[in-house]
């Protein structure tokens, strides 16, 4: 459910932009990006720090867009958000925690990481980062095109590379050991 509406934000802007414009279509993503922030606080009476980082770089973005004139800067605003958001991926991996880590620990207290959870959230990091990447690249070259093709590659074309990437993810989960067996097998390594 938490996915679902940290992904109103781009569908907001996707469905208004086709209808009204582009600047519109900003403006309604950084307005489903609030709404998704208070939502969270609404039903935790907690903010979610992975919900106010969206937010936080969807508002910067998106008042830097509303604000020019030329609408190259909101044709580039969604590689910009991309690149940056994989760079802030990638540099957290230097962190204790990583950033999805955090948001993991964040939304399943009652699972703590164990090691080899921990590992393969590492590796999903890098793993969005990368498709983070390619999707900045596939919306930098779509700028060169028809708004017809930047408007399928910023927006159904990157619900595709996350679903690829979200199959990938579930054949690399199912391949781990059941959190009972990663339990035992902690216990015996221990002197």
């Amino acid at each position: 459910m938490q996915l679902l509406f940290a992904l109103l934000p781009l569908v907001a802007f996707y469905v208004v932009e086709s209808a009204y414009g582009l600047k519109a279509g900003v403006a309604a993503a950084m307005g489903f990006a609030l709404l998704d922030v208070g939502f969270g606080w609404y039903r935790t009476r907690k903010l979610s720090k992975m919900a106010l980082f969206t937010a936080g770089l969807v508002l910067v973005l998106g008042s830097l867009s509303l604000l020019s004139d030329d609408e190259r800067f909101v044709l580039w605003s969604p590689v910009v958000g991309d690149l940056v958001f994989a760079v802030i991926l990638v540099g957290s991996l230097a962190l204790p925690a990583s950033l999805i880590e955090v948001a993991y620990e964040e939304s399943s207290p009652e699972q703590p990481l164990d090691d080899v959870l921990r590992r393969y959230l590492r590796g999903l990091t890098l793993r969005f980062a990368l498709n983070l990447c390619v999707h900045a690249a596939l919306t930098g070259w779509a700028t060169t095109q028809s708004r017809e093709v930047w408007l399928f590659v910023s927006g159904p074309a990157q619900y595709v590379l996350f679903g690829v990437q979200v199959a990938i993810e579930a054949l690399v989960v199912w391949r781990l050991p059941p959190a009972a067996e990663r339990g035992a097998e902690s216990e015996q390594s221990r002197p």
